[in-house]
């Protein structure tokens, strides 16, 4: 389930909450969720976005272009346990 809030402090900021039910292990394999967005009216991240895993820190993190046929996507994912934050650079909300 995906929980939308729109911040009443701040106008450029809204906060999704994905909510997992549980994923079932009747194989015995282990698993990775992910989340994919795609993004609309002309956002654009600039290749950069911040992740928190431990609730310590907000990491920068650039997207990785594959540049050998051997490189897997792996190479662009992390673990987020906490947090993931975004700006629109293009739009101008770039402090």
């Amino acid at each position: 389930m995906i929980k939308v809030r729109f911040s009443p402090f701040i106008e450029e900021l809204i906060e999704f909450n994905v909510e997992l039910n549980g994923i079932p292990m009747a194989d015995s394999q282990g698993k990775d969720v992910t989340v994919n967005w795609k993004m609309f009216n002309g956002f654009d991240a600039g290749e950069t976005f911040w992740t928190d895993s431990n609730s310590l820190e907000m990491e920068q993190r650039n997207i990785r272009k594959l540049i050998r046929e051997d490189e897997t996507i792996a190479g662009n994912m992390y673990p987020i346990t906490s947090a993931i934050a975004m700006r629109d650079f293009k739009n101008g909300s770039n402090t």
